[in-house]
């Protein structure tokens, strides 16, 4: 890896190029190297409910990237896609510290727990 060109690398195709790819040239592409580590190929055998939150504006992560035809497929798998977010800040207003994150993930587990509790009852 040439230090030099890493310090002028400023797009993620470049970082890819000297980095992913020389670090990781089993895989020869950085293409290739992401589509054999993906997580898309474990996404059929979930079979706890799952939640699924990712923001439109990350800047990491694009939304392009998520496997979304992969996640709607799995049933036990619920994708929240939101329009505003960035990467994993969930803020709850342009000047807060407050992330609301917490709030729907909450929500999520709870509507879990009531959903067995109530499949409990039915059962007896």
């Amino acid at each position: 890896m040439d230090v030099e060109k890493m310090k002028k690398v400023n797009s993620w195709t470049k970082y890819n190029r000297e980095y992913v790819e020389k670090v990781y040239k089993e895989y020869g592409t950085a293409e290739t190297y992401f589509r054999k580590a993906s997580a898309v190929y474990s996404l059929k055998d979930i079979t706890v409910p799952t939640l699924i939150v990712h923001s439109k504006d990350d800047p990491v992560v694009r939304v392009k990237c998520l496997p979304l035809k992969e996640c709607m497929a799995n049933p036990n798998i619920i994708v929240s896609l939101l329009k505003s977010g960035g990467h994993v800040c969930y803020f709850s207003g342009v000047t807060s510290i407050k992330r609301w994150y917490p709030k729907i993930t909450a929500d999520f587990f709870e509507s879990i727990i009531e959903r067995k509790e109530s499949l409990k009852e039915y059962e007896k």
